[in-house]
């Protein structure tokens, strides 16, 4: 419910009042939401669903990219129940460096094959 702030281990959540408004072909709800951590600092998040009509529907993640951490918000209606809603909320660790390793790894991979291929042996021309 709106306004309404759910107490987790080290993090609050507080979900405020949704708005709707319409897009170019589409119309949506906004559901702000704070996310307020131990140490106090406070992330605001807009998950967001949208109806595009005749039946598609999609789900607008709000995401919040840390050095340390990320923070993912979706919100969905649950099923047989008008006016309910369902939010998710996922906290991801050190999700950047798992980024920068790979793109470490992959650069040291072209370095090593560039190193290999200049060292090559060539032929003389006869």
């Amino acid at each position: 419910e709106a306004n309404q702030t759910v107490d987790l281990v080290g993090w609050k959540a507080t979900l405020q009042e949704p708005r709707a408004y319409d897009g170019a072909n589409f119309t949506a709800i906004v559901f702000p939401m704070t996310l307020a951590l131990e140490n106090g600092t406070t992330h605001a998040l807009t998950p967001e669903y949208r109806n595009y009509g005749q039946g598609q529907e999609t789900k607008e993640a709000a995401i919040r990219i840390g050095l340390l951490e990320d923070w993912y918000a979706t919100i969905s209606p649950l099923q047989n129940e008008t006016g309910r809603w369902l939010l998710r909320v996922h906290y991801e660790p050190a999700i950047l460096w798992l980024w920068l390793g790979l793109a470490l790894a992959v650069l040291g991979g072209v370095l090593c094959l560039g190193q290999s291929f200049l060292s090559l042996p060539r032929k003389a021309n006869s």
